[in-house]
């Protein structure tokens, strides 16, 4: 039973002391506004507030494009996964960045899906 107990609280402090990183934001628009919402008072240690707001910005900017065209932007996000698999399938070691960036685009995108779209 302890042992459980030890097993849990190391957990919980893992999941504590995960790093906030510019795309833990990108992809925690809730977080992203608490963050912001810190910077007035305090600076963040890890990510600059400058860096917060440009995140901000694109955050605002894809959710613009959803609310404008919820069609346009599930496409949009269809091409992206379409094309990802193409390159993953096809890999050279000089598409690697390309495919992180387009995988940090994805998860961005959906990460804007579940915030506004999803119930509850």
């Amino acid at each position: 039973m302890i042992k459980h107990i030890f097993s849990t609280i190391a957990a919980l402090m893992l999941v504590a002391c995960v790093s906030h990183d510019e795309q833990y934001y990108r992809v925690n628009p809730q977080e992203l506004q608490v963050a912001l919402k810190q910077c007035r008072t305090n600076v963040p240690s890890q990510v600059p507030c400058e860096t917060l707001h440009n995140i901000a910005i694109e955050v605002n900017h894809l959710a613009y494009e959803l609310q404008a065209n919820p069609q346009g932007f599930g496409s949009n996000i269809i091409a992206l996964q379409m094309e990802i698999f193409k390159q993953q399938n096809a890999m050279t070691p000089s598409d690697d960045n390309k495919l992180k960036a387009m995988k940090q685009e994805l998860a961005m995108r959906l990460a804007i899906v579940k915030w506004l779209e999803s119930p509850g």
